[in-house]
């Protein structure tokens, strides 16, 4: 084509045409990207805006799940009450961010390959995917070691009562022992009663979120919580699954004498900062 001034309009818009092209793709790449930001904060505001965000039907394959009332709540998902609309089951399902909940998933498919009864371990019933958040649907327990002893008023536990929990406990410990990984997060509220009527002292150990496998553990890792936390992890030492052992003890200590007063636990946390950061210089110091 010929333009009014004798040149060929081709010619004039055959350099811009890619130019054109090029800002095109880049203005599609830009909106999809904040899409993705979009949906992303959308995603996030399921978990920690408020629970209505979350969905009153859920459905996995063949299987409805009906929404009943919240659990709990964590760092990375929420815990709904569910049942299943076929059999009237009650579950609980774990709303998890899609990052942490596929490290929590794969920890759960190694565990659930034991026997989680005989282990004494939660028991993952299914997994699926909701809005890219990662759904865990586990049988639903009674309640946590931290609710009996408030209802209980503080009131300490007998070496009877004791017993069967340690032993429980003991054996979850001998499981993850077997397959090389450490829970790191053995506290009050995350050991559950399974049916506190029906089996008083029966629990399980529950949360596997912040589970790691024993050779990913380092010197400078940054699991448990203070009133909880082993003194390697405090000094910086090399870690294994002692760890979990200390706080095993201090979950039984607990039951026995009670939990220790705030006051105590907050100069627990400023004697973690301050070894936390002499073990840095030390660290930094000896490279």
């Amino acid at each position: 084509m010929v333009g009014e001034n004798g040149k060929s309009t081709d010619l004039q818009n055959y350099g811009r045409k890619p130019l054109q092209r090029h800002h095109m793709a880049f203005t599609v790449s830009c909106n999809l990207q904040c899409l993705g930001v979009f949906c992303r904060q959308l995603i996030k505001k399921d978990i920690q805006g408020s629970d209505d965000l979350l969905p009153f039907i859920l459905k996995s394959g063949k299987i409805t799940y009906l929404r009943e009332n919240k659990l709990g709540e964590g760092s990375f998902g929420k815990v709904l009450h569910y049942k299943i609309q076929d059999t009237s089951e009650d579950v609980a399902v774990k709303f998890i961010n899609r990052e942490e909940g596929l490290e929590e998933l794969q920890m759960l498919k190694k565990i659930n390959a034991f026997d989680p009864d005989k282990n004494c371990f939660l028991k993952m019933l299914d997994h699926f995917e909701y809005k890219s958040l990662i759904c865990v649907v586990s049988e639903k327990l009674d309640q946590t070691m931290s609710d009996v002893i408030l209802k209980r008023n503080q009131r300490p536990f007998d070496v009877c009562e004791l017993r069967p929990v340690a032993q429980q406990l003991l054996v979850a410990l001998r499981a993850l022992k077997t397959i090389g990984i450490v829970h790191c997060d053995i506290k009050l509220n995350n050991v559950m009663f399974v049916n506190h009527q029906s089996y008083p002292y029966k629990v399980k150990l529950i949360d596997f979120g912040l589970a790691r496998e024993k050779p990913s553990l380092s010197r400078i890792s940054d699991i448990q919580i203070v009133g909880y936390k082993a003194p390697e992890v405090v000094f910086g030492c090399p870690l294994d699954e002692a760890v979990d052992m200390w706080s095993v003890g201090c979950v039984l200590a607990s039951m026995y004498k009670g939990q220790p007063p705030d006051k105590i636990l907050l100069q627990g946390i400023r004697v973690y900062e301050f070894f936390k950061h002499c073990s840095f210089r030390f660290m930094t110091v000896g490279h």
